[in-house]
This record gives structure tokens, C-alpha cells and sequence, in this order.
């Protein structure tokens, strides 16, 4: 069976660039935060049925 977890990276590999790893945690940031305001959306249009 083809393993699909991968281990801890390698301690002397090195880092990712600092603006991929900046966007990658802004693009995360931004997406958790629109999906915050769509929870909240959806449930005060549930709330004020």
C-alpha cells in the first residue's frame, strides 16, 4: 500500500523563500476569515428565520 503521510523535513533542508511562506500564511489567514464571516452570515439568515 503507497504511503501518503510524509515525515518531518529534513533539518538541514533549506527554508522556502520568506514572501512564499508570507503568502502562504496571509492566503490562510485571509480564507479562515471569510469563512468566519460566512458562518456568521449563514447563521444570522437561519436566526432570523
Amino acid at each position: 500500500m503507497k504511503t501518503i503521510l510524509q515525515g518531518p523535513p529534513d533539518p538541514a533542508a533549506p527554508l522556502a523563500p520568506i514572501w512564499r511562506r508570507l503568502a502562504w500564511f496571509f492566503g490562510l489567514a485571509l480564507l479562515a476569515a471569510m469563512a468566519a464571516i460566512l458562518a456568521a452570515y449563514a447563521m444570522k439568515a437561519v436566526l432570523t428565520l
